[in-house]
């Protein structure tokens, strides 16, 4: 039992209690780290899981799964395209058959981003499919975290 008129006793008491108290707090810290971790991969864009296995996106760094996340969001553009040859600047890789223009996927379609732009003429429509380089993308995502 604690003496509140020893000194020595109340003085061991405090540090004994802060030890205590530092081991909770350690623990505590360390059990927030790794349910951040487990939440990072619970919260996992689901587009890419098309391209991507679980395992492959949680060892990914976060800087990576950042640009990641921006290419499925900024890897292209839908330009209008006309039969004219003369209007058209598109040197085309091909076609494509897009159900809905709103929400386009590229590994749905088999396209990989490429060091070279990508032109898809999309069936049905008067409109193409602009693919970005890499290189477009790196420095759009370079500009977009400033």
């Amino acid at each position: 039992m604690l003496r509140f008129f020893d000194i020595k006793s109340l003085i061991l008491y405090f540090r004994n209690l802060n030890q205590r108290v530092m081991k909770h707090l350690t623990m505590i810290i360390f059990l927030l780290i790794a349910f951040s971790s487990i939440g990072q991969s619970l919260n996992t864009d689901e587009r890419l899981l098309k391209k991507f296995s679980q395992e492959e996106i949680n060892s990914m760094s976060e800087e990576d799964l950042k640009f990641e996340i921006f290419c499925l969001d900024n890897s292209f553009t839908i330009e209008n395209y006309s039969d004219n040859k003369e209007e058209n600047n598109f040197p085309l890789n091909g076609g494509r058959k897009i159900e809905n223009l709103n929400n386009i996927n590229l590994e749905d379609l088999n396209i990989k981003i490429k060091d070279d732009i990508q032109y898809f003429k999309i069936s049905y429509e008067q409109k193409v499919l602009v693919v970005k380089s890499l290189n477009q993308l790196k420095e759009e995502y370079k500009k977009s975290i400033k």
